[in-house]
């Protein structure tokens, strides 16, 4: 739930192939075993980072108590975008799990407690509903400025 969906960016193989595509919808992690291991390092020569293992992938380390994904787990990948989260949300951390009653993921947002400690709601929090109304106003131009 935490990790950026598991792919190859631009569906290629090789380290250039994944530069030039600018692919930020997937980030080339893999299981090895029962072992999440890191996309690739670098083998680009970069004089503010040395890979101490160029080309091979290392583990992620998830924190033992929480099962959340230990801080940093991704070393500088030139050149490539940085890898949208799951949802394209800000914060993959914060409100992970949302569920509809049948055990689908929901679209919507988590309900108050259903993250149990780790929820910004508390369990008892209400909701209120807002409606908003627009208005259309004619759109002027503004010919004086510039």
């Amino acid at each position: 739930m935490q990790m950026p969906t598991m792919g190859k960016p631009g569906h290629k193989d090789d380290e250039k192939g994944q530069l030039v595509s600018y692919d930020a919808t997937v980030l080339d992690w893999a299981w090895e075993g029962n072992r999440a291991m890191s996309e690739k390092e670098s083998t680009t020569d970069n004089p503010k980072y040395k890979s101490t293992h160029p080309g091979k992938r290392h583990p992620i380390m998830f924190e033992p108590l929480t099962g959340k994904v230990a801080w940093p787990h991704l070393t500088p990948h030139f050149g490539k975008r940085v890898m949208f989260s799951p949802n394209h949300s800000g914060a993959p951390w914060l409100e992970m799990i949302r569920r509809e009653v049948n055990g689908d993921e929901s679209i919507d947002q988590a309900k108050p407690g259903e993250n149990g400690v780790w929820s910004l709601c508390p369990e008892n929090a209400g909701r209120k509903d807002y409606n908003v109304h627009f208005i259309k106003l004619p759109d002027q131009d503004c010919q004086g400025s510039g």
